[in-house]
């Protein structure tokens, strides 16, 4: 009784199990922005639910091990066509992600192994008479069909996923060839979810910052900036330029120099105010902002369609914050080269130019700490 009235309700709802060891904090984001219905199983009990019929894992594509998921979470197959819309959307919110993530969906039988009614009952014994045999599979064609017909529908381009388990070989050649043809260039839709994308996360930052969570608002640009850089590199970059048109690419160049401008400003506040006191926070805060200084300006110089015309005061001032923080964090060779290029916009600055000559005081006595040495030795 118990057996067949678990049998028919995992029939009646088909449950679906989804792992991701891959940026589980974005991908819950989207679930629930999505508003895919899902439960959280216990992690001391997940591994013991057997019921699922199908797998969704995220993961690395060069995993050396196998990495325990970091987010588990348990659906059911009416709500997959919610999750696939989700996974377009996430798929713009990883850094490489097409370079660096594989999906794996796994059809499973849970009663693949199950025998007929005497082996059940009398296990051993009955085997010497009734051979053990299997039942025949759990989802029939036209459900396996339906399963992957969500993924079909919403996922394009996607190189990186793959179909195995209890499906048809030619039901699973099918469905992965659709889905991983990679066009020359993404369609408007893809294009689309790349700029609600890095808009989101634009809006999101300056939503920190106004109301004065400083720290959250420039991890959040600078989330945005990294995920702009990988997606504008490599195979997924060339296809993702192609559609993007003068238009698009010119408001990517602006939302950069927006992020660039606020996050030198509110970083160098930082380092006067919460972080003052705090070297080894103001150092590692200065070499990112430098990483991305240097990203930014690559960025330039590898899109020459970009004819967005840059606020030359707004400039000037991000090389002035940028000064500030590179000589707070003693980077005084850094603080030279930003200030110079912000004299050279507004020579008439009286505030950079004496920004200026703190950073030439501070290199003289450095320079000076370090003859101090061989001077009193002799």
């Amino acid at each position: 009784m118990y057996q067949e009235g678990t049998y028919l309700m995992r029939m009646k709802n088909l449950f679906i199990r989804f792992e991701c060891e891959v940026s589980p904090y974005q991908i819950t984001l989207a679930l629930l922005e999505i508003k895919v219905p899902f439960l959280v199983p216990d992690p001391s009990t997940s591994k013991d639910f057997k019921g699922t019929v199908l797998t969704h894992k995220i993961c690395y594509r060069n995993s050396k091990s196998r990495l325990q998921p970091n987010a588990s979470f348990i659906l059911l197959a009416r709500h997959i066509p919610h999750l696939c819309r989700a996974l377009s959307i996430i798929r713009w919110r990883i850094n490489l992600h097409d370079e660096n993530v594989k999906h794996i969906v796994t059809l499973t039988d849970p009663y693949a192994k199950l025998i007929s009614g005497l082996s059940v009952l009398f296990e051993s014994v009955s085997v010497l008479f009734s051979p053990t045999r299997e039942i025949e599979s759990f989802l029939s064609r036209k459900q396996q069909e339906e399963l992957i017909a969500p993924y079909r529908n919403h996922l394009k381009a996607l190189p990186n996923l793959e179909f195995n388990g209890v499906i048809p070989k030619d039901l699973q050649k099918v469905a992965t060839s659709e889905i991983a043809f990679m066009p020359e260039v993404y369609n408007k839709d893809e294009i689309q979810r790349f700029e609600e994308n890095i808009e989101h996360m634009t809006n999101h930052g300056e939503n920190f910052f106004d109301h004065k969570r400083y720290v959250k608002a420039i991890r959040v640009w600078s989330q945005c900036q990294e995920l702009i850089f990988s997606q504008c590199s490599g195979k997924q970059g060339e296809r993702l330029l192609k559609g993007l048109g003068e238009v698009s690419l010119n408001n990517v160049a602006h939302i950069l120099f927006n992020i660039a401008c606020q996050r030198a400003e509110t970083t160098s506040y930082l380092m006067r105010t919460k972080w003052k006191g705090n070297h080894e926070k103001i150092v590692m805060e200065a070499i990112l902002m430098a990483r991305a200084e240097d990203d930014y300006n690559r960025w330039l110089t590898d899109h020459e369609d970009v004819t967005y015309t840059y606020d030359a005061d707004r400039n000037a001032r991000m090389y002035f914050n940028l000064s500030r923080a590179f000589r707070q964090s003693g980077h005084l060779e850094w603080a030279i080269d930003v200030i110079e290029f912000a004299i050279d916009l507004d020579p008439n600055n009286s505030e950079f130019l004496f920004e200026e000559d703190r950073v030439i005081l501070a290199i003289s006595e450095e320079a000076g700490r370090r003859w101090m040495p061989i001077l009193w030795y002799r």
